[in-house]
């Protein structure tokens, strides 16, 4: 099975990029099943993309973002994965508009950093 990851960024640093995200929700005390109920995808979803058998895309990031409290540089440091999948979306706007609120703060911080 082909595994889905963000176009033009190395395994390596995908790899990296999951290997922190593991590290947050290690840090945060959740079990993989408690976080997933913070999440919209189930504890399977949780547990490939910890382990880095699914590249994380910009939604994922927003919601472990959300979920864990932290910021997405913590997960993405050097901006890759949501400046490539930002810039490749079509439809920012419908991105948007399915955010429940607070979520729009994340995404606001994300713009920012991609602008810097």
């Amino acid at each position: 099975m082909k595994k889905s990851q963000p176009k033009n960024l190395p395994d390596s640093y995908l790899k990296e990029c999951s290997k922190r995200l593991e590290t947050l929700i290690e840090e945060s005390n959740y079990k993989q099943y408690e976080l997933a109920d913070k999440l919209p995808f189930g504890i399977a979803m949780v547990s490939r993309y910890a382990t880095g058998r699914k590249a994380l895309n910009v939604e994922a990031l927003i919601e472990f973002c959300n979920a864990l409290q932290c910021q997405p540089f913590e997960i993405d440091p050097e901006k890759r994965i949501y400046k490539l999948d930002i810039k490749s979306r079509r439809n920012i706007d419908a991105l948007l508009d399915s955010l429940p609120a607070d979520k729009i703060d994340l995404i606001e911080q994300l713009i920012r950093a991609i602008k810097k």
